[in-house]
């Protein structure tokens, strides 16, 4: 079969929508609303970096980058890394290798645009294998700790499917243990269903660390984060002296079976454990946690509340086992680097899963 790649125009606009509502899930409605936020509002980009191919003039495959900023360590000029997302192929169209030549075509393209990195954080175990091969290694593994399990018989994961194919017409909201906890909560740790974006940019700066390659959390990347119209989000702040001391992130996506803990932030470690025991406590689905980076004192703590390390990764549904980056040519001999940092070194990053578009 001939294909024609092409980047975004608007005249795309709803093929893309109804070829994701087909492979992901989600009335048309919903499927515009998504593309719209992750990639015309995206805050870094400035417009689409969106990709189609097609096939008699029809949309039959994707795949899309939305703006992130980074920042190695703590004096180095902030910079723009798009990630990737939203791969799908049609079904009539997966026999002719049609996925790798998109790729091939795509990250020559961004390359040629002036972008040094390009990376993924929520491939699937298909789409990780094609990227790997597509010298995309895989930089960063994830670590995972969870408490419970989705329920795994035919009847549970049915359930789950029809719930995603409902999105934008009918799905259950995930929190109501939380939120009824939440109307009630006083003292020191309290739940929200809302951000409280400035003061936990203001925590992120004074608290976050900054020695590692990380994700720029300011007030603007939570503004348009917490609208992605594909999940669910509740918040639980600490309050110390009348200002934040702390916060963890709950996300739920629409038609899934977990709760994960996105992002975090607190002044010490004893508040990280209140945090923690509050997610355990006011939610009612499997709870996970996921990074590149836990401290031990971390560890030590999500081991004694119950929640188990997942010790191997490739053999789950988890949507995002680890980072993958692809490199420009003309870095160091010993490979390349961003503000000194060692960018194929696992131990240079500190990635919160927030970052995924999966979340």
């Amino acid at each position: 079969m001939t294909y024609r790649f092409e980047e975004y125009a608007p005249e795309y606009k709803a093929q893309i929508a109804a070829l994701r509502s087909r492979i992901f899930g989600g009335n048309h409605a919903f499927s515009t609303e998504y593309f719209e936020w992750k990639y015309e509002q995206n805050p870094y980009l400035g417009k689409p970096h969106f990709y189609v191919a097609l096939h008699e003039e029809k949309v039959v495959a994707m795949r899309g980058f939305y703006g992130s900023l980074w920042q190695a360590g703590p004096r180095s000029d902030p910079l723009v890394i798009p990630i990737g997302g939203d791969l799908a192929v049609d079904l009539d169209h997966r026999r002719h290798h049609l996925a790798s030549r998109m790729l091939i075509y795509i990250t020559d393209h961004m390359v040629a645009k002036g972008y040094r990195f390009l990376m993924n954080l929520s491939a699937n175990s298909s789409s990780r294998r094609l990227q790997i091969r597509s010298n995309y290694p895989r930089v960063a593994p994830y670590r995972t700790f969870q408490r419970g399990n989705p329920g795994t018989t035919l009847l549970a994961r049915g359930y789950r499917r029809l719930e995603r194919r409902l999105i934008g017409q009918r799905t259950t909201i995930p929190f109501r243990r939380f939120d009824r906890w939440a109307a009630k909560a006083g003292g020191s740790i309290l739940g929200a269903s809302e951000p409280r974006i400035s003061e936990m940019a203001e925590l992120v700066l004074r608290c976050g660390d900054k020695t590692r390659i990380h994700l720029i959390r300011d007030a603007a990347f939570y503004r348009w984060r917490f609208r992605n119209p594909s999940s669910h989000y509740r918040f639980i702040f600490c309050e110390d002296n009348g200002g934040l001391a702390g916060f963890l992130v709950l996300q739920s996506a629409k038609g899934g079976g977990w709760t994960t803990i996105i992002d975090w932030e607190t002044s010490t470690a004893a508040i990280w454990n209140e945090l923690i025991a509050a997610a355990i406590n006011h939610n009612a689905k499997p709870l996970k946690i996921t990074s590149t980076m836990f401290t031990e004192t971390q560890i030590q703590s999500l081991q004694s509340l119950g929640l188990k390390p997942l010790v191997d990764p490739e053999n789950t549904n988890i949507p995002a086992p680890g980072m993958l980056l692809h490199t420009s040519s003309g870095h160091d001999a010993d490979g390349p680097r961003l503000g000194g940092l060692q960018l194929l070194d696992a131990s240079s990053w500190d990635i919160r899963i927030i970052a995924s578009d999966s979340f």
